[in-house]
């Protein structure tokens, strides 16, 4: 009796911990989203790939015609997915529903890696571990939402989730068809992620494929195929010695899977037939897609062009290296083979706690390099020991499938990073941390029964609350985007501004940053009907309410188009009397160092021919045609000093400000600002005389009252007026100042960029 009475009263007790372990991870969530939405929010990359998507997706939508009206690289399932999940969220196609939709991925990404480690073992150690980790370095996609390696993110654990079925045994026809189905689907996103997973898939069927003479020979070609797979990748740019050291880092990565292929056989092997099942759903998956495709107005010939020619022509044009270890660090990972394999066939209890050594090595030093963000790409050449077999249960069944599987798809990933190493290394590196938390967990199971039953269960069970916190400790400390993170929400909350441009609404960006865009979005409607921008800055069409002089074009053109491409494309920008063009100085000084020319300047002479620089501002030039005047509004633009102001005035800096109209809102304080800072370094309200800004008309007339400060400025129509700056004031760097505009609250009403 006494017995059912404690039994009784636990009940409640663990309801009440379940309560509370559920809400603690819902706070745990919703702070992870809040965070994630300050991120998203608070960044916009310069290269600006997130307009180009848009305007990609937008173009698609509006008159179909992918690889003809649309000409991109990227397959048609992303285009079609996208467009989809923007309908089906009811988000609005610009750049703050891409931000909402990126948190959606984020998340779903995050938790989905999370649901993959749960399922395989059943721990909340190595769930939050996984979770916590892949969350991290999902940052990346604060820098380029909507490109398609988000989707590839999204599509990624599923993937992984589908391959835990192989571990059942049978064929599992279903699952292989599903498999196909998720791997078109990458494929038909980004062509050479689609082919990395499909090379996963088959080294891991002919791993636990049956074994016969047709096997034998199959698994001798696939495993030289693998192993030199990285040099039939890169040899467009193998000369170069980044891409040398990356094909080798990737291919001695790779050897391991391929002396795997050759383990003693199993007891229930697949057969061809799984392998068909999975064919036939990314077959069927493709035609849908292509189905689609053609059915909104694309054509083979588009098609050709775009997917295969121009994706064929990619690499000779674009490539950015990575940190990678030394050749010396590379040649040395790979003694780890024979020494594991050796182990391997000692077949001694202790072999095994060399192996589980081993593993444990190697995942400490992935979730360090996870961790600290030093050098995923270092991990590689120790994923495989991951799906290596090394305990009691080696060999008999195919358990060890799905683990093989996510390790393989992991390394061949890392080939993402070329020929550009940029966002691509955080889009696979995302799944290391669940890799090494599954294989350190494998390789604790897999120790033999009699090592384990030395461990007391009360050791067990009592050493995941220490792990954990020192988990935290060591996260918050180590991992950069931890350390910086309450620097940076003191930044997203007083340091940055909103941008404030239709489709942006909820962005805040540096001030200098924010108003430069403004600037240009501005001017861009004062000046014209449309433009073009060189490289493309494809945002700026959303900003500005404007269409492009054609549907849509490449952010690249000037490296990409042919002098066909660039004849049609500035035909129809000159079409338009009132065109503008934006050039990005900073980008075309890279494209043309050492004296080099753009491969075809055809357009980019007939722009120099056509059209003058009105305005610059730091990052970019406003150029408009030559037989205009040029009339910039929104700018402080260096002036000479009026004659009749007084001879005090020597030496002062003198900007001319050019304000809109703005409902009749009164200015009555100005400040001129480092805007890289946000230092005044002169205001109108400055008690001290030789810090203060003085206002004056165009005539040079002094604009201040009695009390030496300037009379407000009403906007009910445009004003110029000039603000004279001190001479004393401190060194700074003109083309990265502006000036705030204050109106009778105290807020900024306007700011206004120094304008060259």
């Amino acid at each position: 009796m006494h017995c059912r009475e404690m039994d009784a009263a636990a009940v409640p007790r663990r309801r009440w911990l379940k309560a509370g372990g559920l809400l603690l991870v819902l706070a745990i969530l919703t702070g992870a989203a809040l965070l994630a939405r300050t991120a998203l929010f608070g960044v916009f990359v310069k290269y600006d790939d997130e307009g180009y998507m848009l305007l990609a997706l937008r173009a698609w939508r509006e008159g179909g015609g992918l690889y003809d009206r649309v000409e991109t690289i990227y397959g048609p399932f992303y285009f079609q997915a996208v467009v989809a999940m923007f309908a089906l969220l009811r988000l609005p196609l610009d750049n703050s529903g891409a931000r909402e939709l990126m948190l959606g991925i984020w998340m779903a990404s995050s938790l989905l890696c999370a649901l993959y480690v749960w399922r395989v073992h059943r721990s909340w150690l190595a769930t939050a571990a996984a979770w916590a980790l892949s969350f991290d370095i999902l940052l990346v996609l604060t820098k380029e939402p909507l490109h398609p390696g988000s989707l590839i993110v999204l599509l990624l654990p599923p993937i992984a989730l589908a391959s835990l079925r192989l571990a059942a045994p049978g064929e599992r026809r279903g699952t292989w068809a599903l498999l196909g189905v998720l791997t078109a689907a990458v494929a038909l996103t980004k062509l050479n992620v689609g082919v990395f997973l499909a090379l996963a898939l088959c080294g891991t069927w002919l791993r636990f494929a049956a074994r016969n003479k047709t096997a034998l020979a199959a698994r001798l070609v696939f495993s030289v195929l693998l192993v030199a797979f990285p040099f039939l990748l890169m040899h467009t740019l193998l000369p170069e010695p980044w891409v040398v050291s990356f094909a080798l880092l990737v291919s001695a990565s790779l050897l391991p899977f391929a002396l795997l292929l050759f383990q003693p056989p199993v007891e229930r092997p697949w057969s061809c037939a799984s392998l068909s099942a999975c064919a036939g759903g990314g077959l069927a998956l493709g035609l849908v897609s292509f189905g689609i495709c053609f059915a909104t107005g694309s054509t083979w010939h588009g098609v050709w062009r775009c997917l295969v020619l121009d994706t064929l022509r990619f690499p000779a044009m674009f490539g950015g290296q990575t940190a990678l270890p030394s050749l010396a660090q590379i040649l040395g990972s790979v003694l780890v083979v024979p020494v594991a394999f050796l182990l391997r066939a000692v077949r001694h209890p202790a072999s095994g706690l060399a192996l589980f050594a081993l593993k444990l090595a190697a995942a400490g030093y992935a979730l360090d390099q996870c961790t600290t963000r030093a050098m995923p790409l270092a991990t590689l050449p120790f994923l495989w020991l991951f799906a290596f077999p090394c305990g009691e249960r080696s060999g008999r069944t195919q358990a060890s499938a799905p683990v093989a599987f996510l390790s393989l798809m992991v390394t061949l990933q890392a080939l993402h990073a070329y020929p550009i190493a940029g966002s691509q290394v955080e889009f696979f590196a995302f799944l290391i941390p669940v890799l090494a938390v599954v294989g350190l967990w494998d390789a604790w199971s897999e120790l033999p029964a009699a090592w384990r039953e030395r461990v007391p269960s009360w050791m067990a069970r009592s050493w995941t609350i220490p792990a954990a916190a020192l988990g935290a400790w060591a996260l918050a400390s180590f991992d950069p985007t931890w350390r910086a993170l309450p620097a940076r929400w003191q930044a997203y909350r007083d340091g940055e501004v909103e941008l404030g441009l239709p489709g942006a609404e909820g962005l805040r960006l540096p001030e200098l940053q924010a108003t430069t865009c403004k600037w240009l979005a501005a001017n861009l409607r004062h000046h014209g009907d449309t433009f073009l921008a060189m490289p493309g800055r494809h945002s700026f069409y959303l900003w500005t309410e404007e269409r492009p002089p054609v549907p849509f074009y490449s952010a690249v053109w000037p490296l990409y188009y042919d002098e066909e491409r660039q004849g049609r494309l500035g035909a129809a920008l000159l079409a338009h009397e009132n065109a503008c063009v934006i050039r990005v100085p900073g980008v075309l000084n890279v494209w043309q160092h050492e004296g080099r020319t753009l491969p075809v300047p055809v357009l980019a002479r007939r722009i120099d021919e056509r059209f003058k620089v009105a305005g610059r501002v730091p990052g970019f030039e406003l150029l408009i045609p030559k037989e205009k005047q040029a009339d910039l509004i929104l700018s402080a633009i260096p002036a000479e000093l009026p004659a009749g102001v007084s001879d005090a005035h020597e030496g002062w800096l003198v900007l001319r400000l050019t304000l809109p109209e703005m409902g009749g809102v009164r200015l009555v304080r100005f400040a001129l600002v480092q805007g890289e800072s946000g230092a005044i370094l002169c205001d109108s309200a400055a008690p001290a005389v030789g810090g203060r800004m003085t206002l004056a008309d165009e005539q040079g007339v002094d604009r201040s009252g009695a009390d030496g400060r300037p009379q407000a400025i009403v906007l009910d129509r445009r004003r110029n007026v000039l603000a004279l700056c001190p001479a004393s004031i401190p060194p700074y760097r003109t083309d990265t100042c502006l000036v705030r505009c204050y109106d009778e609250r105290g807020q900024v009403a306007a700011r206004l960029p120094v304008v060259r």
